[in-house]
């Protein structure tokens, strides 16, 4: 549950409470209170805490099920495949299995789904995950590869940078837009965006 709702009802139910005190004080003191009366606020305090354990409840259920989603990502992020391809990109090593690439690349577009229904928190996955993005961006070939040549294809992928990196976003429409004009690897305009991206992620880093 979002916190403005969660302090909305918070707030509602505490202004429910005062106000229900109030109602009964001003009966007791005209002597005009029934039993029916007391029954019926008692009732409704009750449901009141009965709705906040329930708030609470939610909060608790809905934190363990987010701490769980971690918990699994991180295990498909630790396979075999996916934490080789991570230590070549983190080295600056030369990537040489493009299938392993393209299921460690996979991986990140499957967060950037569950960024945006809030399977998970974006500030969690930034904290643990967002340097891995960075190595990424740090290998020209795979970037031209995949984020120039098969720009189509990667459009989550496009999401999770933007996210990540919003300093970055003219860089990466411009990346994208490299494919209609057939550039080569070595191209100036490619070299000067890459340039560019790099000296913003140095800048955000330090």
């Amino acid at each position: 549950m979002k916190k403005p709702l969660l302090y909305t009802l918070i707030t509602a139910i505490i202004v429910l409470i005062i106000t229900l005190n109030y109602i009964f004080f001003s009966n007791l003191q005209n002597l005009e209170i029934s039993l029916e009366r007391i029954l019926s606020i008692m009732s409704t305090l009750v449901l009141t805490g009965a709705l906040i354990m329930s708030i609470r409840g939610f909060q608790k259920s809905n934190n363990i099920s987010k701490s769980t989603f971690l918990l699994e990502l991180r295990e498909k992020f630790g396979t075999e495949r996916r934490h080789k391809v991570h230590k070549t990109l983190k080295s600056g090593e030369i990537v040489e299995d493009w299938v392993d690439l393209d299921d460690y690349l996979r991986l990140f577009e499957v967060c950037e789904m569950m960024i945006k229904n809030r399977t998970i928190e974006f500030q969690d996955f930034e904290k643990l995950y967002k340097y891995r993005l960075g190595n990424i961006l740090h290998d020209k070939k795979v970037v031209f590869c995949k984020l120039v040549e098969e720009a189509d294809s990667w459009d989550d992928l496009y999401g999770l940078l933007n996210r990540c990196f919003p300093d970055c976003q003219q860089e990466f429409n411009d990346l994208k837009n490299l494919k209609s004009k057939d550039v080569k690897i070595s191209d100036k305009e490619f070299s000067d965006i890459m340039d560019r991206v790099h000296q913003k992620l140095s800048l955000t880093t330090r």
